[in-house]
């Protein structure tokens, strides 16, 4: 299984790999044989191939090229081609920006889906967040986490007594920096896209900004309060679905 404390700490595992060719044949034999290892078998070493060559590698659009995935997120569906077959390529470099403009995530099939949809089909899925990592900072972790003055647009220092934030307490006495978050820290396409999903879940009026911490620890902080969920278990499935926006390892 994978050891994330070790991916933490290689910083090289987390740069991306681009061979500077936006449409790469070379590697689909290597990935089609990733993929016959079943999800719960793949390891560091089946993740550090699939992260060495999957962006730039030449696959091939899905008839419907959006699905819509289980979890209700749109995806742009891409699969490894078959030898010997003509087909225009697409590559993870190739639609990025497009997805991370539209809030689609990517998902990348063993084969097309739509052939035999009932077959098993081992695949990969990218949200948007991780693919927006990839397009902006070349990382499958996220950009580097700044001072609170490069991270917030406008920020207001204060102090803060114990306190639940969500499904975390900031210590009390802690000093907290909070404002409008800056381009960099969250795109203005990321937060019209999670301002649609507030709306979505009844939230007319979405507002957001960011919590800086002394330490370090980010934030994100939502107009939204717990009495306006209907229980404990959407307050979760709200915070993973905005989760879904942002860069954070999937293991």
């Amino acid at each position: 299984m994978l050891n994330s404390a070790n991916i933490d700490k290689d910083n090289d595992f987390n740069k991306l790999k681009d061979s500077g060719i936006k449409f790469d044949l070379s590697n689909i034999t290597l990935l089609k044989e990733l993929f016959t290892i079943p999800e719960d078998k793949r390891d560091y070493k089946w993740l550090q191939l699939f992260r060495s060559f999957i962006w730039n590698a030449s696959l091939q659009a899905s008839k419907e090229q959006i699905i819509q995935g289980p979890d209700g997120f749109q995806y742009f569906a891409l699969f490894l081609p078959e030898p010997n077959v003509q087909f225009e390529s697409y590559s993870l470099n190739h639609v990025a920006e497009f997805c991370v403009s539209n809030a689609i995530g990517v998902v990348v099939f063993a084969s097309n889906p739509l052939l035999n949809p009932e077959l098993p089909n081992p695949k990969y899925a990218f949200n948007t967040g991780l693919l927006d990592s990839l397009y902006r900072y070349k990382s499958w972790s996220g950009g580097e986490r700044g001072e609170a003055s490069s991270t917030l647009a406008s920020d207001e220092i204060v102090d803060v007594g114990t306190r639940s934030v969500g499904l975390f307490s900031i210590p009390a006495g802690e000093q907290i920096a909070y404002g409008y978050p800056s381009d960099d820290a969250i795109p203005p396409y990321t937060r019209l896209a999670i301002g649609d999903f507030m709306r979505a879940w009844g939230f007319q009026s979405p507002r957001m900004g960011l919590g800086y911490v002394e330490n370090g620890g980010l934030m994100i902080i939502l107009n939204c309060q717990p009495h306006e969920f209907q229980s404990q278990q959407d307050i979760h499935q709200f915070t993973n679905y905005i989760c879904w926006y942002f860069c954070d390892f999937i293991g």
